[in-house]
């Protein structure tokens, strides 16, 4: 299969061009190799960013970066743009949708050089591959919470990825609700707890969860700044998903479950140097859609611990 992808992406006059983008993320992932992105970067967004970064250092203008994706990319690309921003002196133009603006403007506001506003300036990809091209790629907690209160009985989960971009990566990141009632049930046999579950259930399986006494929460009734409250009064279980990179930005112990077939971005994020590896255990299903055997062992760590 892996000939076959390559052999597709060599013949690009057939594809169209986010065809072949594709292509070669789901390669990378296969192989379990490093994301693709800075590779895909076309030359003169490449120049236009080595531009922008020149002018702001001499004029000491602010660099205006433009963020997409998803809140769990806004939180990744930040992780990497505010410790570079603030070791180099340059104020950052962070320009975003209305909506995740309004998801990031109180975690941001202990962060004066920062601005948000609508979409515009150079693509956040562009910059970062700049920023790996001139310098070795540093993700490092930028949230601080006021004071961090890990309650052990107190279990903060999400199971199931929103996606809105990519449904089949969502499926491929998300777990069964059959599995995941199971886990709470064993995982309540054994001690009370309160759980609180992220979790885009439907209203017939949220009702069954409250029946064993696990709370469901929306985090969109709120923003990232009520999130990470009830984060640091957690422990923390996610898939690959916000709740994971929130985790990482507050420089808070988490453990994350990842599909046999993972984002390939999490070869770079988990190196031990980076505030992913070092503060987010990583248990990775062996099975493609098969989830029982990393939960049974993530059960037997809980109840031993």
């Amino acid at each position: 299969m892996v000939a076959t992808i390559e052999a597709l992406i060599q013949r690009q006059g057939h594809f169209e061009a986010q065809a072949i983008t594709q292509l070669s993320f789901r390669l990378a992932r296969l192989q379990d190799l490093p994301n693709p992105y800075n590779s895909l970067i076309p030359a003169s967004l490449k120049t236009n960013a080595e531009r922008a970064v020149a002018e702001s250092l001499w004029r000491g203008s602010p660099l205006e970066v433009s963020l997409n994706g998803g809140i769990g990319d806004h939180l990744e690309a930040l992780a990497i743009l505010i410790p570079w921003a603030q070791l180099h002196g340059i104020n950052l133009a962070l320009h975003t949708s209305k909506s995740r603006g309004q998801q990031l403007s109180r975690v941001l506001q202990d962060h004066p050089s920062l601005e948000l506003g609508a979409p515009a300036g150079l693509p956040v990809m562009a910059l970062r591959g700049w920023i790996r091209d001139h310098a070795e790629i540093n993700y490092s907690p930028w949230l601080k919470p006021e004071a961090i209160e890990i309650q052990p009985q107190q279990w903060l989960c999400c199971w199931r990825a929103a996606g809105a971009g990519d449904r089949f990566s969502a499926h491929c990141r998300s777990m069964p609700f059959s599995l995941i009632i199971k886990f709470y049930r064993q995982l309540l046999s054994n001690s009370p707890l309160t759980i609180i579950d992220l979790s885009d259930w439907q209203p017939w399986e949220k009702a069954q969860l409250s029946v064993i006494g696990v709370q469901s929460h929306d985090p969109s009734k709120g923003d990232l700044a009520d999130l990470a409250e009830l984060v640091r009064n957690s422990q923390v279980i996610s898939i690959d998903t916000a709740l994971a990179h929130l985790c990482a930005a507050m420089g808070y112990p988490a453990t994350i479950l990842l599909p046999v077939f993972a984002d390939e971005r999490w070869v770079e994020l988990h190196k031990p140097n980076n505030s992913y590896g070092r503060w987010l255990r990583l248990e990775r299903n062996i099975h493609f859609g098969d989830w029982r055997l990393s939960l049974d062992r993530l059960l037997g760590i809980l109840l031993n611990s």
